[in-house]
């Protein structure tokens, strides 16, 4: 080693961090008293590809196998369906205010029109009156305490108001139904062996009546367990309000005798 001058990496020009291997092994030369040899340029990995919209010769990375446009203006003009132009980026109106907007991301022409377009989301609760924020297009209320009162309002005027809602009532008016069935089906007379507790069915469906007092009559509830409730809710039920009430007033007619009904296929 001797005779062999020894420099820094300050000294050295073609010193440059590169990964951490080519740095050690660098410094290890360095402190050997060695010259480190000089780094020699990469080769370039891109490759040459013709532009899909004006056939204009542009480089790009053989990874970004989607990237088939030489420039933005090129992938506008394939948006818009032209071919062999360029033309300028789509018009469209701002929601809020109508002024024109460019370019196919933007919804809204300013800030100050996407707050305007959530402030008239604001709307009056119908039975309090305070203003609230909407979440969805069909909010009436704005909390659980006014479509509770909503619903007892309503309830003499037939089932209204939210889906499954069945009465003020109705989890003691279930409990009398389950308790007179002896917590049995009245349909395949299997019996409740405990854990979530059985359906209370309409032998008539609820939507068919005018007041939930009709509705929720004892003699038109039965319990069933889930696998018959399921047969007359999704099968025998829509038939009826689909036009069709063969399978259901047989239903209602052997539930009323305490019977297995026949099934819905037999005619």
């Amino acid at each position: 080693m001797s005779g062999t001058t020894r420099i820094s990496p300050e000294e050295d020009s073609t010193w440059s961090p590169t990964t951490p291997a080519e740095r050690n092994r660098r410094y290890r030369s360095h402190l050997k008293g060695e010259t480190p040899p000089p780094l020699q340029p990469k080769p370039t990995r891109k490759v040459v590809r013709s532009c899909a919209m004006c056939g204009k010769p542009f480089e790009t990375w053989p990874s970004r196998t989607k990237n088939l446009y030489c420039s933005y203006s090129c992938v506008w003009a394939s948006k818009v369906g032209a071919v062999g132009t360029v033309p300028k980026k789509p018009r469209k109106p701002c929601p809020t205010c109508g002024k024109i907007v460019d370019g196919l991301t933007h919804k809204f022409c300013s800030f100050d029109c996407y707050v305007q377009s959530r402030i008239t989301r604001d709307r009056p609760c119908e039975i309090c009156g305070q203003v609230f924020r909407a979440h969805r297009k069909s909010a009436r209320f704005c909390s659980r305490k006014c479509t509770g009162v909503f619903n007892q309002r309503n309830e003499g005027q037939g089932p209204v108001g939210r889906d499954g809602y069945r009465g003020s009532d109705w989890l003691k008016v279930a409990a009398v139904v389950r308790e007179r069935d002896g917590n049995k089906c009245r349909n395949c007379s299997a019996e409740w062996a405990g854990g979530k507790r059985w359906p209370v069915d309409h032998i008539r469906p609820w939507r068919l009546f005018t007041s939930l007092g009709e509705a929720n009559n004892l003699d038109n509830l039965a319990t069933l367990c889930p696998s018959c409730h399921s047969r007359k809710t999704h099968k025998i039920e829509r038939e009826a309000l689909a036009g069709d009430w063969t399978h259901l007033i047989k239903w209602e007619q052997a539930i009323h005798r305490t019977a297995k009904p026949l099934d819905s296929g037999d005619e």
